[in-house]
């Protein structure tokens, strides 16, 4: 063969590959499909967010908001409404239960029609998460309160594994490319089809990667737990972030203690809780420690989701009862 006749057939397999290329390219932008979309069960789909680790899809169930939260399209038109943001984990998004029956729901219906309450709260999140997304598009809400519930048995751990955030000496700082997204590689690829070569080739990676994001087991301080200092010291400096922010922004913080299934009905002991509350006292941000409230109760067990040990039903109307109580006497926005 000729080195002529070799040139135009290498030229004509080029041309032939890179039009099979941006066809593929093509088809699947086309077809909406996201490399960094996953499956966190449930209708739910999670979308990796190096700003964030994770974010919701927004719309990937009915009851999933354009905003990618649990709950009606939110406006930044207020009204004459005061307005409740909260913010928290799995307990405050309550997929165990219907839309109508969440924490944050129920508490709009306790504080009356002069009030609006937003469900931010998202499967997984730590504090640290919830402070990215009130920087980044709560605060455009204008939020005349903002509720962060804490369920103490894993934030700690989820601080620390998020990567979002670091302790320069007190300081709470946020480097970029410091998040576990950016730093395991998966952070949005440039191109779709490169997307979907790298999730065929690294499905144990990011099955490993979904599984840290999203997993909530218990981080107990006191039981030989490493980095402890560490992670107090970057719950306390996220605590304070949240706390200048409210003083710089007017609006009023609270921050909500969430005991265990484990604490409540199993009987383990307070550990993490108790440092919590000890950080809250230390930065003077007011704080309800949901557990001996609790332990008033005759049938503790029906607080919990048999199954999930999330809040049920009969748990979200207490706390929504606790915390609308506390709102009307306390927390009238400044």
């Amino acid at each position: 063969m000729g080195v002529k006749k070799t040139l135009l057939i290498t030229g004509y397999l080029v041309i032939v590959t890179c039009a099979i290329l941006a066809v593929s390219e093509l088809f699947l932008r086309l077809r909406g499909y996201d490399p960094n979309e996953f499956d966190a069960g449930d209708g739910i789909r999670i979308i990796f967010d190096g700003e964030c680790d994770y974010r919701v899809k927004p719309g990937c169930r009915p009851d999933i908001n354009e905003s990618g939260f649990r709950d009606r399209p939110f406006s930044l038109n207020k009204g004459d409404k005061k307005r409740v943001l909260m913010m928290g984990d799995s307990f405050v998004m309550g997929l165990n239960v219907p839309s109508e029956q969440t924490l944050p729901k129920m508490l709009e219906r306790k504080l009356g029609e002069g009030w609006e309450v937003f469900n931010m709260g998202i499967l997984g999140y730590g504090p640290d998460q919830s402070l990215v997304r009130l920087m980044g598009e709560g605060l455009a809400f204008a939020p005349d309160i903002v509720i962060l519930g804490i369920y103490a048995r894993n934030d700690f751990n989820d601080i620390y594994k998020n990567r979002l955030y670091d302790d320069r000496g007190g300081i709470l700082t946020r480097t970029p490319g410091t998040s576990l997204i950016t730093e395991s590689g998966m952070e949005r690829p440039r191109s779709r089809l490169c997307g979907l070569l790298r999730n065929l080739f690294q499905r144990k990676k990011i099955g490993i990667i979904s599984g840290t994001l999203l997993c909530d087991g218990p981080d107990l301080l006191l039981e030989g737990v490493s980095d402890r200092e560490k992670k107090i010291n970057l719950m306390r400096i996220v605590l304070r972030r949240f706390s200048s922010l409210a003083r710089e922004r007017g609006f009023s913080l609270v921050v909500v203690i969430i005991p265990g299934y484990e604490n409540i009905v199993g009987n383990q002991p307070l550990v993490n809780e108790d440092v919590v509350t000890t950080l809250c006292a230390e930065e003077s941000i007011p704080a309800i420690n949901l557990y001996p409230l609790f332990l008033k109760e005759n049938n503790k067990a029906a607080l919990y989701d048999k199954n999930d040990h999330h809040f049920s039903r009969v748990g979200n109307a207490l706390v929504a009862d606790i915390l609308s109580r506390y709102i009307t006497r306390e927390a009238q926005p400044r």
